[in-house]
Protein backbone atom coordinates (compact mmCIF):
# COMPACT_ATOMS: atom_id res chain seq x y z
CA UNK A 1 0.00 0.00 0.00
CA UNK A 2 1.15 3.50 -1.01
CA UNK A 3 0.90 6.55 1.43
CA UNK A 4 1.07 10.19 0.04
CA UNK A 5 2.53 12.63 2.35
CA UNK A 6 2.16 16.44 1.84
CA UNK A 7 4.97 17.99 3.73
CA UNK A 8 4.35 21.21 5.61
CA UNK A 9 6.06 23.43 3.57
CA UNK A 10 4.31 22.82 0.34
CA UNK A 11 1.33 22.94 1.89
CA UNK A 12 2.04 26.74 3.32
CA UNK A 13 3.12 27.32 -0.02
CA UNK A 14 -0.01 26.18 -1.33
CA UNK A 15 -2.15 28.17 0.91
CA UNK A 16 -0.16 31.33 -0.20
CA UNK A 17 -1.19 30.99 -3.88
CA UNK A 18 -4.62 30.48 -3.11
CA UNK A 19 -4.62 33.73 -1.02
CA UNK A 20 -2.73 35.24 -3.67
CA UNK A 21 -5.19 34.54 -6.20
CA UNK A 22 -8.31 35.42 -3.97
CA UNK A 23 -6.49 38.80 -3.03
CA UNK A 24 -6.09 39.33 -6.93
CA UNK A 25 -9.61 39.00 -7.74
CA UNK A 26 -10.64 41.34 -4.90
CA UNK A 27 -7.85 44.27 -6.11
CA UNK A 28 -10.00 43.39 -9.72
CA UNK A 29 -13.25 43.39 -8.69
CA UNK A 30 -12.67 46.57 -6.53
CA UNK A 31 -11.12 48.83 -9.60
CA UNK A 32 -12.94 51.44 -10.78
CA UNK A 33 -14.25 51.40 -14.32
CA UNK A 34 -12.75 54.26 -16.65
CA UNK A 35 -14.26 57.41 -16.54
CA UNK A 36 -16.93 58.02 -18.92
CA UNK A 37 -20.08 60.29 -19.09
CA UNK A 38 -23.43 60.01 -21.79
CA UNK A 39 -24.14 63.52 -23.22
CA UNK A 40 -27.63 63.99 -24.64
CA UNK A 41 -28.20 65.71 -27.68
CA UNK A 42 -31.34 67.88 -27.05
CA UNK A 43 -32.02 70.62 -29.76
CA UNK A 44 -30.57 71.07 -33.59
CA UNK A 45 -29.44 74.24 -33.77
CA UNK A 46 -26.23 74.94 -33.69
CA UNK A 47 -25.98 77.34 -31.03
CA UNK A 48 -23.47 77.95 -28.00
CA UNK A 49 -25.33 79.90 -25.71
CA UNK A 50 -27.60 79.21 -22.15
CA UNK A 51 -30.53 78.20 -23.29
CA UNK A 52 -31.71 75.61 -21.44
CA UNK A 53 -30.59 73.05 -24.33
CA UNK A 54 -27.84 71.11 -25.42
CA UNK A 55 -26.68 71.40 -28.83
CA UNK A 56 -24.28 69.00 -30.48
CA UNK A 57 -21.64 71.62 -30.63
CA UNK A 58 -21.78 72.12 -26.51
CA UNK A 59 -21.42 68.78 -26.24
CA UNK A 60 -18.44 68.05 -28.15
CA UNK A 61 -16.82 70.96 -26.51
CA UNK A 62 -17.99 69.28 -22.84
CA UNK A 63 -16.66 65.96 -24.44
CA UNK A 64 -13.56 67.43 -25.28
CA UNK A 65 -12.99 69.01 -22.01
CA UNK A 66 -14.42 66.93 -19.34
CA UNK A 67 -16.24 70.13 -18.06
CA UNK A 68 -20.06 71.48 -18.28
CA UNK A 69 -20.40 73.35 -21.47
CA UNK A 70 -23.36 76.02 -20.58
CA UNK A 71 -26.65 73.35 -20.47
CA UNK A 72 -24.60 70.09 -21.37
CA UNK A 73 -23.30 68.46 -18.39
CA UNK A 74 -19.58 67.64 -17.53
CA UNK A 75 -18.26 64.72 -20.35
CA UNK A 76 -15.36 62.38 -18.05
CA UNK A 77 -12.71 60.24 -20.05
CA UNK A 78 -14.16 58.08 -22.71
CA UNK A 79 -17.31 60.14 -23.47
CA UNK A 80 -20.53 58.99 -25.95
CA UNK A 81 -22.82 61.35 -27.38
CA UNK A 82 -26.28 60.62 -28.63
CA UNK A 83 -29.63 62.35 -29.51
CA UNK A 84 -32.82 62.67 -27.97
CA UNK A 85 -35.79 60.80 -28.70
CA UNK A 86 -37.99 63.65 -28.69
CA UNK A 87 -35.93 65.23 -31.54
CA UNK A 88 -37.95 64.93 -35.07
CA UNK A 89 -36.59 62.05 -37.54
CA UNK A 90 -35.34 62.44 -40.01
CA UNK A 91 -33.18 65.14 -38.82
CA UNK A 92 -30.54 67.57 -40.02
CA UNK A 93 -28.09 69.78 -38.17
CA UNK A 94 -26.67 72.27 -40.03
CA UNK A 95 -23.53 73.97 -39.04
CA UNK A 96 -24.04 77.22 -38.83
CA UNK A 97 -21.80 78.73 -36.33
CA UNK A 98 -19.07 79.57 -38.80
CA UNK A 99 -15.19 80.49 -37.84
CA UNK A 100 -11.75 79.25 -38.41
CA UNK A 101 -8.26 78.79 -37.86
CA UNK A 102 -8.95 77.41 -34.18
CA UNK A 103 -9.16 73.24 -32.63
CA UNK A 104 -11.41 73.79 -30.12
CA UNK A 105 -15.26 72.96 -31.72
CA UNK A 106 -16.38 76.73 -30.15
CA UNK A 107 -16.44 77.87 -34.51
CA UNK A 108 -16.52 75.92 -37.67
CA UNK A 109 -15.80 72.37 -37.94
CA UNK A 110 -16.53 70.14 -34.70
CA UNK A 111 -12.84 69.10 -33.50
CA UNK A 112 -13.02 65.98 -31.34
CA UNK A 113 -9.84 65.48 -28.73
CA UNK A 114 -9.87 62.60 -26.63
CA UNK A 115 -12.18 59.63 -26.63
CA UNK A 116 -15.30 60.36 -28.14
CA UNK A 117 -18.24 58.99 -29.61
CA UNK A 118 -21.25 60.13 -31.48
CA UNK A 119 -24.02 57.39 -31.62
CA UNK A 120 -26.44 58.55 -34.13
CA UNK A 121 -29.57 57.65 -34.61
CA UNK A 122 -28.81 56.05 -38.37
CA UNK A 123 -27.68 57.44 -41.47
CA UNK A 124 -30.53 58.10 -43.33
CA UNK A 125 -32.50 59.79 -39.69
CA UNK A 126 -29.57 62.13 -38.87
CA UNK A 127 -27.08 64.32 -40.81
CA UNK A 128 -24.90 66.35 -39.81
CA UNK A 129 -24.19 69.25 -42.54
CA UNK A 130 -21.27 71.56 -43.13
CA UNK A 131 -22.91 74.67 -44.47
CA UNK A 132 -20.63 74.54 -47.02
CA UNK A 133 -18.60 76.97 -44.94
CA UNK A 134 -16.15 74.24 -43.37
CA UNK A 135 -15.36 70.54 -42.80
CA UNK A 136 -17.72 68.89 -40.42
CA UNK A 137 -15.36 67.05 -38.32
CA UNK A 138 -11.39 66.91 -37.94
CA UNK A 139 -10.11 64.41 -35.30
CA UNK A 140 -7.11 65.96 -33.41
CA UNK A 141 -3.71 64.04 -32.97
CA UNK A 142 -3.73 61.05 -30.59
CA UNK A 143 -7.47 61.40 -30.21
CA UNK A 144 -9.60 58.34 -30.97
CA UNK A 145 -13.18 58.67 -32.91
CA UNK A 146 -15.93 56.40 -33.44
CA UNK A 147 -19.14 57.49 -35.36
CA UNK A 148 -21.98 55.51 -35.92
CA UNK A 149 -25.17 56.05 -38.06
CA UNK A 150 -24.80 59.77 -39.22
CA UNK A 151 -24.86 61.15 -42.34
CA UNK A 152 -21.66 63.54 -43.14
CA UNK A 153 -22.39 65.70 -46.15
CA UNK A 154 -21.69 69.30 -47.58
CA UNK A 155 -18.66 70.05 -45.45
CA UNK A 156 -15.67 72.27 -47.14
CA UNK A 157 -11.68 71.99 -46.97
CA UNK A 158 -11.30 75.29 -48.66
CA UNK A 159 -7.98 75.66 -51.23
CA UNK A 160 -5.77 72.84 -48.72
CA UNK A 161 -8.45 70.31 -50.05
CA UNK A 162 -7.58 67.87 -46.65
CA UNK A 163 -10.84 66.47 -46.10
CA UNK A 164 -14.34 68.00 -46.59
CA UNK A 165 -15.86 65.65 -44.32
CA UNK A 166 -13.52 64.57 -41.45
CA UNK A 167 -9.61 65.37 -41.49
CA UNK A 168 -8.14 62.98 -38.80
CA UNK A 169 -4.95 63.39 -37.69
CA UNK A 170 -5.71 60.25 -34.88
CA UNK A 171 -7.81 57.39 -35.36
CA UNK A 172 -11.22 57.44 -36.65
CA UNK A 173 -13.84 54.56 -36.32
CA UNK A 174 -16.80 54.85 -38.84
CA UNK A 175 -19.33 52.44 -38.82
CA UNK A 176 -23.29 52.33 -40.35
CA UNK A 177 -22.39 55.79 -41.69
CA UNK A 178 -22.77 57.71 -45.28
CA UNK A 179 -19.96 60.37 -46.24
CA UNK A 180 -21.32 62.38 -49.13
CA UNK A 181 -21.84 65.94 -51.50
CA UNK A 182 -18.20 67.25 -49.19
CA UNK A 183 -16.00 69.64 -51.11
CA UNK A 184 -12.27 68.83 -50.48
CA UNK A 185 -12.75 65.21 -50.65
CA UNK A 186 -14.75 63.11 -48.74
CA UNK A 187 -12.10 61.66 -45.44
CA UNK A 188 -8.69 62.28 -45.02
CA UNK A 189 -5.58 61.41 -42.63
CA UNK A 190 -1.92 62.57 -42.34
CA UNK A 191 -0.66 59.44 -40.64
CA UNK A 192 -3.63 59.02 -38.65
CA UNK A 193 -5.97 55.46 -38.98
CA UNK A 194 -9.56 55.64 -40.96
CA UNK A 195 -11.26 52.11 -39.56
CA UNK A 196 -14.56 52.00 -41.59
CA UNK A 197 -17.24 49.13 -41.71
CA UNK A 198 -20.73 49.10 -43.48
CA UNK A 199 -20.32 52.86 -44.33
CA UNK A 200 -19.94 54.09 -48.12
CA UNK A 201 -18.27 57.11 -49.48
CA UNK A 202 -20.20 58.74 -52.23
CA UNK A 203 -20.33 61.92 -54.50
CA UNK A 204 -17.38 63.83 -52.72
CA UNK A 205 -15.75 66.43 -54.99
CA UNK A 206 -11.90 68.30 -55.09
CA UNK A 207 -10.33 65.52 -53.67
CA UNK A 208 -10.91 61.53 -53.46
CA UNK A 209 -13.25 60.32 -51.85
CA UNK A 210 -10.33 58.91 -49.24
CA UNK A 211 -7.11 60.27 -48.99
CA UNK A 212 -3.99 59.35 -47.48
CA UNK A 213 -0.37 60.80 -47.04
CA UNK A 214 2.75 60.23 -45.28
CA UNK A 215 3.81 56.71 -43.24
CA UNK A 216 1.73 55.48 -40.41
CA UNK A 217 -1.92 56.96 -42.26
CA UNK A 218 -3.67 53.19 -42.35
CA UNK A 219 -7.16 52.42 -44.27
CA UNK A 220 -9.04 49.57 -43.71
CA UNK A 221 -12.55 49.66 -45.39
CA UNK A 222 -15.10 46.66 -45.26
CA UNK A 223 -18.67 45.90 -46.43
CA UNK A 224 -19.27 49.47 -48.31
CA UNK A 225 -19.01 51.36 -51.26
CA UNK A 226 -16.47 54.14 -52.44
CA UNK A 227 -18.35 55.88 -55.35
CA UNK A 228 -18.99 58.49 -57.63
CA UNK A 229 -16.27 60.60 -56.35
CA UNK A 230 -15.15 62.78 -58.52
CA UNK A 231 -11.19 63.37 -58.13
CA UNK A 232 -10.49 59.63 -57.18
CA UNK A 233 -11.87 56.82 -55.10
CA UNK A 234 -8.59 56.22 -53.15
CA UNK A 235 -5.35 57.68 -53.09
CA UNK A 236 -2.70 56.65 -50.67
CA UNK A 237 0.43 58.65 -50.55
CA UNK A 238 3.11 55.90 -48.30
CA UNK A 239 0.01 54.89 -46.78
CA UNK A 240 -1.60 51.04 -45.85
CA UNK A 241 -4.81 50.18 -47.30
CA UNK A 242 -6.98 47.42 -47.11
CA UNK A 243 -9.88 47.02 -48.90
CA UNK A 244 -12.35 43.92 -48.11
CA UNK A 245 -15.90 43.19 -49.60
CA UNK A 246 -16.49 46.01 -51.34
CA UNK A 247 -17.51 48.33 -54.15
CA UNK A 248 -15.43 50.96 -55.92
CA UNK A 249 -17.58 52.24 -58.24
CA UNK A 250 -18.07 55.06 -61.35
CA UNK A 251 -15.64 57.23 -60.00
CA UNK A 252 -13.79 60.01 -61.95
CA UNK A 253 -9.93 60.38 -61.94
CA UNK A 254 -9.58 56.62 -61.41
CA UNK A 255 -10.55 54.12 -58.92
CA UNK A 256 -7.61 53.43 -56.66
CA UNK A 257 -4.46 54.87 -56.37
CA UNK A 258 -0.72 53.73 -54.20
CA UNK A 259 1.70 55.33 -54.55
CA UNK A 260 5.30 55.76 -52.08
CA UNK A 261 7.52 58.56 -52.75
CA UNK A 262 10.68 58.10 -55.03
CA UNK A 263 13.83 57.84 -53.35
CA UNK A 264 11.89 56.66 -49.34
CA UNK A 265 11.52 53.60 -49.94
CA UNK A 266 8.37 53.38 -47.72
CA UNK A 267 6.51 50.42 -47.91
CA UNK A 268 2.75 51.38 -49.09
CA UNK A 269 0.76 48.37 -49.42
CA UNK A 270 -2.50 47.96 -50.86
CA UNK A 271 -4.73 44.76 -50.44
CA UNK A 272 -8.11 44.42 -52.63
CA UNK A 273 -9.71 41.42 -51.43
CA UNK A 274 -13.27 39.80 -52.24
CA UNK A 275 -14.02 43.68 -54.13
CA UNK A 276 -15.84 44.86 -57.30
CA UNK A 277 -13.82 47.35 -59.33
CA UNK A 278 -15.72 48.74 -62.19
CA UNK A 279 -16.88 51.73 -64.35
CA UNK A 280 -14.08 53.68 -63.13
CA UNK A 281 -12.60 55.95 -65.53
CA UNK A 282 -9.32 58.32 -65.59
CA UNK A 283 -7.60 60.08 -68.66
CA UNK A 284 -4.68 58.90 -67.62
CA UNK A 285 -3.29 55.32 -66.36
CA UNK A 286 -5.11 52.72 -64.08
CA UNK A 287 -8.79 53.53 -64.81
CA UNK A 288 -9.69 50.90 -61.93
CA UNK A 289 -6.26 50.85 -59.85
CA UNK A 290 -2.71 52.38 -60.43
CA UNK A 291 0.36 51.36 -58.78
CA UNK A 292 3.90 53.29 -58.46
CA UNK A 293 6.96 54.13 -56.51
CA UNK A 294 9.59 51.98 -55.44
CA UNK A 295 7.87 50.91 -52.21
CA UNK A 296 4.16 50.39 -53.76
CA UNK A 297 2.59 46.72 -53.48
CA UNK A 298 -0.61 46.01 -54.96
CA UNK A 299 -2.86 42.41 -54.12
CA UNK A 300 -6.01 42.01 -55.49
CA UNK A 301 -7.43 38.45 -54.19
CA UNK A 302 -11.06 37.17 -55.59
CA UNK A 303 -12.29 40.47 -56.82
CA UNK A 304 -13.69 41.94 -60.12
CA UNK A 305 -12.67 44.79 -62.38
CA UNK A 306 -15.11 45.52 -64.98
CA UNK A 307 -15.76 47.94 -67.53
CA UNK A 308 -13.05 50.52 -65.90
CA UNK A 309 -11.75 52.91 -68.55
CA UNK A 310 -7.76 54.54 -69.06
CA UNK A 311 -7.14 56.97 -71.60
CA UNK A 312 -3.73 56.04 -71.84
CA UNK A 313 -2.92 52.41 -70.33
CA UNK A 314 -3.85 50.04 -67.84
CA UNK A 315 -7.75 50.19 -68.22
CA UNK A 316 -8.07 47.80 -64.73
CA UNK A 317 -4.57 47.77 -63.78
CA UNK A 318 -1.05 49.85 -64.43
CA UNK A 319 1.20 49.13 -62.28
CA UNK A 320 5.12 50.15 -61.84
CA UNK A 321 6.23 48.03 -58.90
CA UNK A 322 4.88 45.02 -57.30
CA UNK A 323 1.59 43.37 -58.73
CA UNK A 324 0.32 40.25 -57.34
CA UNK A 325 -3.06 38.88 -58.67
CA UNK A 326 -4.74 35.84 -57.36
CA UNK A 327 -8.68 34.34 -58.00
CA UNK A 328 -9.71 37.72 -60.12
CA UNK A 329 -11.62 38.41 -63.08
CA UNK A 330 -10.50 41.43 -65.58
CA UNK A 331 -13.59 41.83 -68.02
CA UNK A 332 -14.44 44.55 -70.62
CA UNK A 333 -12.05 47.29 -69.58
CA UNK A 334 -10.78 49.74 -72.45
CA UNK A 335 -7.82 51.82 -72.41
CA UNK A 336 -5.23 52.79 -75.20
CA UNK A 337 -2.94 50.01 -74.68
CA UNK A 338 -3.03 47.24 -72.28
CA UNK A 339 -7.09 47.47 -71.97
CA UNK A 340 -6.65 44.82 -69.22
CA UNK A 341 -3.52 45.47 -67.07
CA UNK A 342 -0.49 47.42 -68.37
CA UNK A 343 2.47 46.11 -66.45
CA UNK A 344 5.28 48.57 -67.37
CA UNK A 345 8.51 47.60 -64.65
CA UNK A 346 8.49 45.60 -61.74
CA UNK A 347 6.89 42.22 -61.13
CA UNK A 348 3.63 40.76 -61.78
CA UNK A 349 2.34 37.42 -59.91
CA UNK A 350 -0.87 36.48 -61.98
CA UNK A 351 -2.63 33.03 -60.66
CA UNK A 352 -5.88 31.75 -61.32
CA UNK A 353 -7.38 34.09 -62.86
CA UNK A 354 -9.36 35.44 -66.20
CA UNK A 355 -8.74 38.43 -68.48
CA UNK A 356 -11.49 38.51 -71.10
CA UNK A 357 -13.53 40.71 -73.62
CA UNK A 358 -10.88 43.74 -72.88
CA UNK A 359 -10.46 46.39 -75.87
CA UNK A 360 -7.64 48.59 -76.55
CA UNK A 361 -7.01 50.86 -79.02
CA UNK A 362 -3.35 51.04 -79.64
CA UNK A 363 -1.76 47.32 -78.57
CA UNK A 364 -2.57 44.48 -75.88
CA UNK A 365 -6.45 44.04 -75.43
CA UNK A 366 -5.22 42.08 -72.61
CA UNK A 367 -1.88 42.20 -70.82
CA UNK A 368 1.21 44.49 -71.76
CA UNK A 369 3.90 43.88 -70.13
CA UNK A 370 7.41 45.27 -70.30
CA UNK A 371 9.21 43.67 -67.65
CA UNK A 372 8.76 40.34 -65.93
CA UNK A 373 5.78 38.56 -64.88
CA UNK A 374 4.44 34.70 -64.08
CA UNK A 375 1.13 33.61 -65.07
CA UNK A 376 -0.02 30.39 -63.45
CA UNK A 377 -3.63 29.08 -64.56
CA UNK A 378 -4.72 32.20 -66.27
CA UNK A 379 -7.09 32.36 -68.87
CA UNK A 380 -6.91 35.34 -71.29
CA UNK A 381 -8.94 35.26 -74.49
CA UNK A 382 -11.56 37.12 -76.49
CA UNK A 383 -9.80 40.39 -75.53
CA UNK A 384 -9.43 43.12 -78.96
CA UNK A 385 -7.61 45.64 -79.81
CA UNK A 386 -6.49 47.41 -83.38
CA UNK A 387 -3.17 47.36 -82.98
CA UNK A 388 -0.54 44.68 -81.91
CA UNK A 389 -1.37 41.57 -79.63
CA UNK A 390 -4.78 40.85 -79.24
CA UNK A 391 -4.25 38.82 -76.40
CA UNK A 392 -0.37 39.51 -74.47
CA UNK A 393 2.49 41.86 -75.29
CA UNK A 394 5.63 41.76 -74.38
CA UNK A 395 7.78 44.25 -74.67
CA UNK A 396 11.47 44.03 -74.27
CA UNK A 397 10.64 41.80 -70.96
CA UNK A 398 10.75 37.89 -69.73
CA UNK A 399 8.08 36.27 -69.02
CA UNK A 400 6.91 32.61 -67.49
CA UNK A 401 3.32 30.75 -68.46
CA UNK A 402 2.53 27.96 -66.87
CA UNK A 403 -1.02 26.04 -67.38
CA UNK A 404 -3.31 28.39 -69.22
CA UNK A 405 -4.78 29.10 -72.06
CA UNK A 406 -4.46 32.21 -74.54
CA UNK A 407 -7.19 32.04 -77.38
CA UNK A 408 -9.73 33.92 -79.41
CA UNK A 409 -7.83 37.38 -79.11
CA UNK A 410 -8.44 39.83 -82.46
CA UNK A 411 -5.80 41.82 -83.25
CA UNK A 412 -6.07 44.63 -86.09
CA UNK A 413 -2.51 43.73 -87.38
CA UNK A 414 -2.29 39.91 -87.51
CA UNK A 415 -4.34 36.83 -88.32
CA UNK A 416 -3.20 35.37 -84.80
CA UNK A 417 -3.99 37.78 -82.18
CA UNK A 418 -3.20 35.74 -79.02
CA UNK A 419 0.24 37.14 -78.41
CA UNK A 420 3.06 39.82 -79.65
CA UNK A 421 6.24 39.95 -78.90
CA UNK A 422 8.59 43.38 -79.61
CA UNK A 423 11.76 44.65 -79.21
CA UNK A 424 13.50 41.33 -77.43
CA UNK A 425 10.39 40.42 -75.36
CA UNK A 426 10.10 36.79 -74.94
CA UNK A 427 7.10 34.18 -73.70
CA UNK A 428 8.64 30.67 -71.94
CA UNK A 429 6.52 28.24 -71.66
CA UNK A 430 6.33 25.92 -68.41
CA UNK A 431 4.24 23.66 -69.99
CA UNK A 432 -0.02 22.38 -70.03
CA UNK A 433 -1.04 25.70 -71.87
CA UNK A 434 -3.32 26.18 -75.26
CA UNK A 435 -3.01 28.32 -77.63
CA UNK A 436 -5.69 29.14 -80.01
CA UNK A 437 -3.10 29.96 -82.70
CA UNK A 438 0.56 29.48 -82.62
CA UNK A 439 2.27 32.86 -81.50
CA UNK A 440 3.15 32.60 -77.80
CA UNK A 441 5.94 30.24 -78.11
CA UNK A 442 4.18 27.33 -76.29
CA UNK A 443 6.16 24.40 -77.17
CA UNK A 444 6.96 22.28 -73.71
CA UNK A 445 5.68 19.77 -72.44
CA UNK A 446 1.79 19.19 -72.06
CA UNK A 447 1.43 22.21 -74.88
CA UNK A 448 -1.08 22.82 -77.17
CA UNK A 449 -1.40 25.07 -80.19
CA UNK A 450 -3.59 25.75 -82.92
CA UNK A 451 -6.69 24.47 -80.67
CA UNK A 452 -9.59 25.37 -80.13
CA UNK A 453 -10.38 25.74 -76.45
CA UNK A 454 -13.93 25.33 -76.21
CA UNK A 455 -14.79 28.44 -73.81
CA UNK A 456 -18.03 29.50 -72.83
CA UNK A 457 -19.14 33.08 -72.75
CA UNK A 458 -17.58 34.79 -69.54
CA UNK A 459 -20.93 34.90 -66.93
CA UNK A 460 -21.31 34.69 -63.28
CA UNK A 461 -21.15 30.12 -62.36
CA UNK A 462 -21.53 31.07 -58.51
CA UNK A 463 -17.43 31.77 -57.50
CA UNK A 464 -16.42 34.94 -55.99
CA UNK A 465 -15.70 36.32 -59.27
CA UNK A 466 -16.73 36.14 -63.18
Amino acid sequence: MKHRFITASVLAASTLAVLFVIGAVRLAAARPAAPSATLTVTTSVDLIADDGLCSLREAVVAANTDTAFHDCPAGSGADTIVFDAALPQPLTIVLTTTGANEDAALTGDLDLIGRVTISGTGRSTLAIDGHNADRVFEVRPASTVTLTGVTIQHGSSGPLLDGGGAKVLGTLNLHHSLITHNAGGGLYTDGGALLLSYADVISNTGAPGIRLINPGATLVFADGAIGDNAVGGVTSYQGSVTLTRCTVENNRGGGLYNASAQGIGVNTPMVVGSCVVRNNSTTGSGGGAHNTGPGARLSINNSSFLSNTAGVGGGAVYNENILIIQGSTFAYNHAGGGAAIRHIFGTLDLKNSTVSDNVAEDNAGGLYASDSATLLNVTIAGNTVDGDGGGVTVDTAFITIKNSIVADNQSGTAADGNCFLANGGSITSLGYNLDGGDSCNFHATGDLTTTAPVLGALADNGGPTW
